[in-house]
């Protein structure tokens, strides 16, 4: 209730106070959520660092946990540390659009290493179309890197 009203601090400080934060990875990943929109980066950071009672092995959990360390890392503007934590991201979740389209979106890789990413992804049968909604994604980033300026356009087609 609290997460959704938009009333973050409350969410970390709840958790907190029942000691949540290190006995369910949901519980662990809301927090981080929580102080993530609240700007609170080093804390979410520190929130995702801590270790779980119970260990548990979940391949999404842990693909949402590096994203979640990618956005800090991201905001903090140290780049190297969030395009390693994206890729760690998808690599252990390939369904992770949302950590893939930072990749791609925001440049912070380069066409050879989308390529590579891309081989390097071990998709689920059900979720094949995924590889080639990342492929297609890459072509029209490529395209409209490279089409010049419509200004440029305009001006060499006047006649």
């Amino acid at each position: 209730c609290y997460f959704r009203n938009g009333d973050y601090k409350k969410v970390h400080t709840l958790f907190q106070s029942y000691k949540l934060l290190n006995r369910n990875i949901s519980f662990q990943l809301l927090a981080a959520r929580a102080l993530l929109s609240n700007k609170q980066y080093d804390q979410c950071l520190a929130v995702l660092e801590l270790q779980l009672e119970h260990s548990y092995v979940n391949r999404k959990m842990d693909g949402l946990k590096a994203s979640i360390a990618a956005q800090c890392h991201e905001a903090q503007e140290n780049k190297n540390r969030a395009v390693e934590l994206y890729t760690e991201a998808v690599m252990k979740d390939p369904t992770n659009v949302e950590g893939f389209s930072r990749l791609v979106d925001c440049q912070l890789i380069t066409t050879v290493q989308k390529e590579q990413l891309i081989q390097g992804l071990t998709f689920n049968s059900e979720d094949q179309w995924l590889r080639k909604i990342f492929s297609a994604k890459i072509k029209t980033v490529e395209d409209v890197q490279t089409q010049p300026p419509e200004e440029e356009v305009r001006r060499d087609n006047i006649f």
